[in-house]
């Protein structure tokens, strides 16, 4: 999910204003953390759901990569609506906050919906 030291610490200092504009999120954060008992280890990010959703809301507010690249391997309709089909080998490069709006999604907005999950 996370590459390099930038967009590692790109992502964490966004995950850090984003709990600190809504606390009622740290708080359900440090909650799940004090629950867990003993050092964690590797092992055992699976018991912390509520701060994956944390972390993948913040990378989908704040995605620390403007844009990325693929090559589709196969025939796929995307955006039904428009009835756009990409065909193999399309070199795509795909635009997260444009996916967004595209989708129709509030991207800039902090969801609780999201991290309930």
């Amino acid at each position: 999910m996370l590459a390099g030291y930038e967009t590692t610490s790109v992502t964490l200092t966004y995950c850090i204003y984003l709990l600190s504009k809504h606390p009622q999120a740290e708080m359900k954060l440090l909650q799940e953390v004090d629950q867990f008992k003993g050092q964690p280890h590797y092992e055992d990010l699976d018991q912390f759901p509520y701060a994956a959703a944390v972390l993948n809301e913040a990378l989908r507010v704040f995605p620390p990569v403007p844009m990325f690249s693929r090559v589709a391997q196969e025939d796929v309709q995307v955006l039904v609506i428009l009835m756009l089909t990409i065909t193999e080998p399309w070199h795509c490069n795909i635009l997260p906050l444009c996916s967004h709006l595209l989708c129709g999604h509030a991207h800039t907005q902090y969801s609780q919906i999201r991290l309930q999950t």
